[in-house]
């Protein structure tokens, strides 16, 4: 029996037809946006910037959802997202606040790490769709639309279709990102080429000129070291001719003597360069005082000034610390390479040296120096490559004023490696000013000296035609308390006592510069006589090589004579003396040679393979007394010292058959059965550090460099044999508790008259050496306890040595024996002389430092 079918309802067919149609609405949507997506590609594939891409993105995704509100955020550089575009127009506010929201609660930031559409249930009947615009690299931004209904009217196929959109757009905004930079760089490419080119022209063209500037310097390197070489060599030939008188032979002999000096400072130019590039130039920590190191600078190149007419003059700042330490030798280089080349290119006028400070913290200063001058100038386009490596502001100026063109480089790299920089201005025709800074330690220790109380309120007349020299002196007198009136000439002088300036019933004193005067320059000294008061009043000042006569000094009641440029400290001195009534007698001291008068002479032994070298050691050894034997390698120095008793060797380091460090060993290992030791000096053409450790370490007792000059080789003499001759008259300090030998306690602590005599009498020196000495001698001390702890006889024997030669050089005599102990046992004694031995230097030392009130 067939069941009989129950018609549908009109309640579900109506729910089907309306389902039905919902669903062919949709599909019309979808197929409507897939009709569309060629407009939406060309509208993208169109736009200039992000916001048209957005844009167009939400307009395609409003043609498949039925949107209230509709809108894009772009992502930032600094991670927050901005609302770019939105529609209808009124509509920003509503997305913004939703999105506001969304960031608090933190679905934002959950939607940006879905790949699909997001859907929040809103208030009011209204649904937040939230779709990232993203890439796999690279988030671009957010879409959102505020919909109508809940979430139940969004079917799935229009979700799908709008994350296609969405990827679309991301990849859409990633290739105009990507398009930006490639016309950015197509943009400065071009430019780019042309700079690289420029640069690579530059470049060649600075290679070039190098290679020029290198050809130019060794061409007049060459000529340079073969112009004193002909000198030499052609005045030799005529001195050898023979026939000529005294004075002739003299005169030669001075050119010989000249050009000589000439080729050693072309080679000290080329050899401090050569350690500047090798980094092997170091600074020397050493106390000096300032004003006397510029001071004697410029009075060392008065004679050349002098020449050319040319007025040297030292200018510092009031209160400007005067007791430093750094490496004097080093700032006296360069003031010599300015001041030398302010010298070559003047014809005359003034070279004014300038110091003031640059800062100054009370432990460290740094000084601005200038020199200045009224020479030929420079061009403005060389004040820079003159400091560069073979370069000269004019190649021509080598020809007409000679000169290596390294001394500049030189001074600038030794600027900088005392923490300075140096420069120079310059109007070609009217002169140079070369400046630059330099840093030193301020002695704490060395109290500013107290001015002499004979000096303040004293009324000085300056009488100098030259400006910066008068202003100069006043500026030292008003710094000493006196007061000093200026005055250019004598004419300027009287009328000051006529305008009441100097009191006619006041005496004063007067510091005269004769140059000024003129020629009737006595006639006028007798009348500044009465404008001052009275005869032994005035002070005169001459010139680098000008002579006075001394009776003409004395007929005219001259109280002191100064030569020019002036050191301040003998300013003061002869001030003083004037003032108190001391008879000064001065005279001219030359550089004296040290000598022990009343002791034997020496016997010594000069081992040198050059005629020319052996000859000079002869004479001058033979001046000063001395009996000399000759031999002409190491081995004839080895015969020579086994057949004979000589007090000295004088052994040249390279030398044929044997050379003089393996002569040296020889020599050591012959003393080792006679227990006597005989000081072996060597004579080396090279002083790096290295060599010298070498000589040291093959036994020598000392070292003099080529070309060596009379006083040295006195010196070394000194230092090694006359100190052993001289008897010591100075009262013999008692012994030191815990330092039994009598050998040791009846020698000087400190022997200052033994260090004078080495350095000439110059006392400034003396703190110098003796810093030198002090710094030297705890390196060498660590290294000696450390190669006793290991045992180490070589090293025992080379620092026990060092410190020993540097307590001869300094006077220290107690250092110098106990040293002496622990070199003449480092290969044969045991660990129980080194514990025996080792505390007494060690107390020798802290002795010899209280001494000197270190």
């Amino acid at each position: 029996m067939r069941t009989r079918q129950v018609a549908p309802s009109t309640e579900f067919l109506q729910e089907r037809v309306s389902y039905l149609e919902e669903a062919n609405r949709r599909y019309m949507s979808i197929l409507d946006m897939l009709a569309s997506s060629g407009d939406f590609h060309g509208n993208l594939n169109t736009a200039k910037d992000s916001a048209a891409i957005f844009r167009a993105t939400h307009v395609q995704a409003s043609r498949i959802l039925s949107c209230r509100t509709i809108g894009c955020l772009e992502s930032m550089d600094d991670g927050t997202f901005e609302l770019v575009s939105w529609d209808p127009e009124d509509g920003r506010d509503e997305i913004q606040a939703e999105i506001d929201a969304k960031i608090m609660d933190g679905t934002f930031a959950w939607a940006l790490n879905r790949n699909q559409a997001i859907l929040v249930p809103l208030t009011n009947d209204r649904t937040l769709l939230l779709h990232v615009i993203a890439t796999r690299s690279h988030i671009r931004g957010m879409c959102v639309a505020i919909l109508q209904g809940d979430s139940t009217a969004v079917d799935g196929a229009a979700l799908n279709a709008l994350s296609i959109v969405m990827y679309t757009c991301a990849y859409a905004l990633e290739s105009l990102a990507l398009y930006a930079i490639l016309n950015e760089n197509m943009a400065t490419l071009e430019e780019r080429v042309k700079e690289r080119t420029r640069d690579l022209a530059a470049a060649r063209e600075q290679a070039e000129a190098a290679n020029l500037a290198k050809s130019a310097f060794l061409a007049n390197m060459s000529h340079e070291i073969r112009t004193p070489m002909n000198g030499i060599m052609g005045m030799t030939d005529l001195l050898l001719d023979g026939g000529f008188s005294p004075v002739q032979e003299r005169q030669y002999l001075s050119a010989i003597k000249g050009s000589a000096d000439n080729l050693l400072s072309i080679i000290n130019d080329i050899l401090d360069f050569s350690k500047i590039e090798a980094g092997k130039m170091q600074l020397d920590q050493v106390p000096f005082q300032l004003r006397g190191t510029i001071t004697q600078v410029l009075r060392s190149l008065s004679v050349r000034a002098a020449e050319k007419g040319i007025e040297l003059v030292s200018s510092f700042e009031k209160g400007l610390p005067d007791a430093l330490a750094g490496d004097q030798g080093k700032l006296r280089q360069v003031l010599i390479n300015l001041v030398g080349n302010a010298i070559k290119f003047s014809d005359g006028g003034e070279i004014v040296v300038g110091v003031t400070t640059a800062t100054n913290d009370g432990a460290a200063v740094c000084l601005r120096f200038s020199v200045a001058d009224q020479g030929i100038g420079i061009a403005p386009e060389a004040c820079e490559r003159i400091f560069e490596v073979f370069e000269q502001a004019d190649s021509s100026s080598a020809k007409r004023f000679g000169g290596t063109g390294l001394g500049l480089t030189i001074s600038r790299r030794m600027v900088e490696l005392m923490g300075g920089q140096i420069g120079v201005e310059s109007i070609p025709g009217a002169g140079s000013t070369f400046r630059f800074t330099c840093c030193f330690q301020v002695r704490q220790t060395v109290p500013d000296p107290a001015q002499p109380s004979e000096l303040r309120n004293q009324q000085v007349l300056v009488l100098d035609r030259s400006d910066a020299c008068r202003q100069a002196i006043v500026a030292a007198l008003d710094e000493w308390g006196m007061m000093p009136v200026p005055a250019k000439d004598a004419a300027e002088a009287f009328a000051l006592s006529e305008s009441g300036v100097v009191p006619r019933d006041r005496s004063l004193l007067a510091l005269v510069d004769v140059q000024s005067l003129g020629t009737d320059c006595w006639n006028l000294v007798e009348r500044l006589q009465e404008f001052c008061g009275g005869r032994d009043r005035i002070i005169i000042m001459t010139g680098a090589g000008c002579r006075i006569d001394t009776e003409k000094i004395r007929c005219h009641g001259i109280a002191g004579h100064l030569a020019k440029p002036l050191v301040y400290d003998e300013l003061k001195e002869v001030l003083c003396a004037v003032l108190t009534g001391e008879c000064l007698e001065r005279q001219a001291h030359g550089t004296s040679i040290p000598h022990w008068e009343g002791e034997r002479t020496l016997n010594i032994l000069v081992a040198d393979d050059v005629e020319v070298n052996q000859l000079l050691a002869v004479t001058l050894l033979n001046k000063q007394g001395h009996s000399v034997t000759v031999a002409g390698d190491g081995q004839q120095a080895l015969e020579a010292y086994a057949g004979g008793s000589f007090d000295m060797v004088l052994m040249d380091v390279q030398m044929p058959v044997m050379d003089g460090l393996q002569a040296t060993r020889k020599i050591r290992e012959l003393e080792g059965a006679s227990g006597r030791r005989i000081p072996v000096i060597a004579l080396t053409a090279y002083a790096a550090r290295e060599d010298r450790e070498r000589c040291l370490a093959a036994g020598m007792d000392g070292y003099l460099s080529k070309p060596f000059k009379g006083e040295e080789l006195a010196a070394v003499l000194f230092s090694h044999c006359g100190q052993g001759q001289r008897q010591h008259t100075a009262e013999t300090p008692p012994a030191a508790q815990g330092c039994p030998d009598n050998s040791v306690t009846a020698l000087l602590v400190f022997n200052r008259e033994s260090l004078l005599c080495r350095l000439d009498g110059n006392e400034e020196l003396v703190p110098r050496f003796l810093t030198m000495f002090n710094t030297s001698v705890a390196t060498r001390w660590e290294e000696l306890l450390r190669a006793t702890v290991s045992g180490d006889r070589e090293v025992i024997h080379r620092q026990a040595h060092s410190i020993k030669g540097a307590a001869a050089n300094i006077g220290a005599e107690r250092i110098v024996e106990i040293a002496r102990e622990i070199e003449d046992v480092a290969y044969a004694g045991g660990q129980d002389v080194f514990a025996l031995l080792l505390p007494r230097l060690r107390h020798e030392l802290d002795v010899f430092s209280r001494e000197i009130g270190a």
